[in-house]
């Protein structure tokens, strides 16, 4: 990635991160190419096989293959330990997390991004979060309103174990009541968390899932992005390491 310029010296940035402007977004270009491509700025941090956790920040394209990965949870979301409601920001590598579905579990692999305003980059759409109001589907959460980027799911139709229980896209479920859309005015920062493998866990209450790629990713990627998509979770060497989709998708039977 030796190519990236950044085409608006004052993109964005996201107050109090580093103390510095980011650039989140740039322009990468080949120089064998006369097209170029959007990418952005992703931060991961990870646990290695000797317990350490290690960070760092890299560039990526800005398809919804990679921005998935880091959108799930908005800043302030209270995930379930063992020890309590932990902010998302607040977790590492390594804490243990509950789950829905078993024992606690050690957290692996952390990714970030910033939504931006639309309004900050002339290539990019519309940034949207998700709020799901406290009391949302007739069940009272005891906790604030959860705020959700777009490549959150949680569990609706029916209980966890009931054979009809999907994890629905949030987006999906934005009826202008229950789930709110809501467009960011300033640059809003988003994460998903990673486990060893795909669990349910509680945020703010609400059912949603740790980050699993889904079936067959590969498929959508030509080989240059999959190796690039690969390299963002440094705590695996293959797809294979993400291990199997335990929980149905909305559209799978």
């Amino acid at each position: 990635m030796n190519h990236t310029r950044t085409t608006n010296a004052d993109l964005a940035s996201e107050s109090g991160l580093n103390n510095v402007a980011t650039p989140w977004l740039t322009r990468h270009k080949k120089p064998s190419q006369r097209s170029s491509w959007l990418t952005r700025r992703y931060e991961i941090k990870w646990l290695t096989p000797n317990q350490e956790i290690q960070a760092r920040n890299t560039i990526g394209p800005a398809i919804p293959m990679f921005e998935d990965a880091f959108s799930a949870f908005a800043r302030g979301s209270l995930v379930q330990t063992p020890d309590g409601p932990v902010a998302v920001e607040d977790l590492h590598p390594g804490m243990l997390i509950d789950t829905v579905d078993g024992d606690p579990q050690p957290l692996l692999w952390i990714g970030a991004m910033a939504l931006l305003p639309a309004s900050s980059h002339p290539d990019i759409s519309v940034s949207h979060l998700y709020r799901i109001a406290e009391g949302s589907f007739g069940i009272s959460s005891g906790m604030p309103d959860l705020l959700l980027g777009s490549g959150a799911r949680i569990m609706r139709s029916g209980v966890t174990g009931d054979p009809m229980a999907r994890l629905i896209d949030i987006p999906d479920l934005c009826d202008g009541f229950s789930v709110i859309e809501v467009t960011p005015r300033s640059p809003a920062r988003v994460f998903h968390l990673g486990m060893a493998s795909h669990s349910l866990i509680q945020v703010n209450n609400v059912v949603t899932e740790t980050y699993h790629p889904g079936l067959n990713p590969q498929m959508r990627l030509s080989e240059e992005m999959f190796q690039i998509f690969l390299s963002v979770f440094p705590h695996i060497r293959r797809l294979d390491d993400f291990g199997p989709l335990n929980h149905l998708r909305q559209g799978q039977d």
